[in-house]
């Protein structure tokens, strides 16, 4: 690749994440989406231009797809604690708390000084104590 052509690839991906990171916040999911859809076809390999599109699909409840998501991340970066946090949400959503107390147990053991990582915990125990409750 020519690395004039590199670089204005990831200059465009730059702007369409801005872009995906201002229409999410202001609510429009898909616009941000569409914007997220453009950075990852110029950037493919930037981890947050990917997070960016689960953290919408996590916001509309569209797990199926978070989940989809967070596995394809995970499958080419296994230690990525970011998507092993954001796959341990979905999983709490879920109800499968086993497979989201493995995410952050591994994510933990990745970077035990993450307060993310603890505040997940928290939040699994928390809806595994709700759910126990109910039942």
């Amino acid at each position: 690749l020519d690395p004039k052509n590199n670089h204005m690839q990831k200059r465009l991906a730059a702007v369409c994440c801005i872009k995906g990171m201002v229409a999410t916040e202001s609510g429009d999911w898909k616009e941000g989406e569409l914007a997220y859809n453009e950075a990852i076809r110029f950037e493919p390999e930037c981890l947050g231009h990917h997070m960016g599109r689960l953290r919408i699909h996590m916001n509309q409840n569209l797990l199926k797809t978070a989940l989809f998501e967070a596995n394809q991340i995970l499958d080419k970066h296994p230690g990525y604690v970011p998507g092993l946090i954001a796959r341990s949400k979905i999983r709490i959503k879920t109800r499968e708390y086993s497979k989201a107390k493995n995410d952050l147990s591994l994510a933990h053991s990745l970077e035990p000084d993450n307060p993310a990582i603890d505040r997940a915990v928290q939040s699994l125990y928390d809806m595994s104590k709700v759910s126990t409750n109910e039942a």
